[in-house]
């Protein structure tokens, strides 16, 4: 969404707040710009590089760990995380079901009849049995339970510090062509691309992604940084504190529920 983590801070400042319209909108106080500046020696982080999100190359596991050795250096206090929690709970699965239902329902007026227009990817996604009301509503059940174990994770832990892709940035089209994802020789669904950002989607948490290494072909790996629920000026001082060691820019960002 923006080259540096001081632009993204800027953008925030300007969409973020309620909505009058919306129901479900939150009236928060802005996030403040001006902690980037701030030390994180007193924050807590855990990490981790695959935990319950196998498989992940070795090339973006080491360039996490390069990122947690940084932030040793920062006088961090670094935990490793456990998130046995969503063993169980299979947030591929409970995302798939909830987007099939709800997303059939909002969407597919729109594609009815120009499904040839679509990608290969989601022609594919639309050839999938639909889920039964029960697996729907299981998904939601899923959904609560994810968030729930996050919201106790993060009574104890400032900041999470994890990959935002089981492998590098891949090459355009790349996974249009075959529907596969190849890391380190082992060939997973195309999707499975979506797996380290997927369930903080679930859970509304705010996650930025900035790019912290290369792999042996030039092509970027990124750190993945979740906070609380409505801690965004927490995130955006540790993206920024990476950032000034990194010397790669182009940010994403993924905020507030």
């Amino acid at each position: 969404m923006a080259r540096s983590t001081k632009d993204i801070s800027l953008a925030l400042n300007i969409i973020e707040g309620p909505d009058h319209s919306d129901h479900y909108a939150v009236n928060m106080p802005p996030t403040n710009a001006e902690s980037l500046d701030n030390s994180i020696s007193n924050l807590k982080l855990a990490w981790y590089t695959d935990g319950p999100f196998q498989p992940i190359s070795e090339s973006v596991k080491s360039v996490v760990e390069n990122a947690i050795n940084m932030f040793k250096d920062m006088r961090c206090n670094i935990v490793e995380a456990n998130l046995g929690f969503l063993t169980s709970l299979d947030p591929m699965g409970t995302s798939g079901k909830i987007a099939s239902i709800e997303g059939g329902r909002d969407l597919g007026p729109l594609f009815a009849g120009k499904e040839d227009l679509l990608g290969v990817s989601m022609q594919s996604r639309l050839s999938l049995p639909k889920p039964s009301h029960e697996e729907y509503l299981q998904a939601l059940l899923n959904r609560q339970k994810i968030r729930q174990g996050f919201m106790e994770f993060f009574k104890d832990v400032d900041i999470l510090i994890c990959p935002t892709s089981p492998v590098s940035a891949p090459k355009h089209n790349e996974l249009e062509k075959d529907l596969l994802l190849d890391v380190d020789g082992v060939l997973t669904p195309g999707r499975t691309a979506l797996m380290s950002t997927l369930v903080y989607d679930l859970t509304g948490a705010p996650a930025i992604s900035i790019p912290f290494g290369k792999d042996i072909n030039g092509m970027p790996i990124g750190i993945q940084i979740v906070g609380r629920h409505f801690e965004e000026s927490t995130v955006l001082n540790v993206a920024y504190k990476l950032e000034q060691i990194s010397n790669i820019r182009n940010i994403t960002y993924c905020g507030k529920d």
